[in-house]
């Protein structure tokens, strides 16, 4: 039996199904569900496999989970739209501009 992938769709599914593209592959989950948890609970019940964003991932990883990352890695660019008004806001665009260290 082909347990296939699951995927919790979103946003990051044409970015996905674009990247793969790219390198030549077709990106055709087998499973699409709701929600990144149903995708925790399908690995760790050893339906399937999974691909979910990095942020979404609980800490500590769900036991029964072994996370390992794509390669090549696919990268989102995340938009704030915040009134400039507020100083929070901001603070937070400031940040968020700044990037990684």
């Amino acid at each position: 039996m082909r347990a296939g992938v699951a995927d919790p769709g979103g946003t990051c599914g044409p970015l996905r199904t674009g990247v793969f593209a790219g390198l030549g592959v077709t990106w055709a989950p087998d499973h699409t569900v709701r929600d990144v948890s149903t995708v925790f609970a399908m690995v760790a019940a050893g339906i399937t496999a999974g691909v979910v964003p990095a942020l979404a991932v609980p800490r500590p990883e769900p036991d029964g989970v072994v996370l390992r990352p794509l390669d090549p890695p696919l990268h989102r660019t995340p938009h704030v739209h915040a009134d400039r008004r507020n100083p929070c806001a901001r603070k937070l665009a400031a940040l968020l501009a700044d990037g990684p260290r």
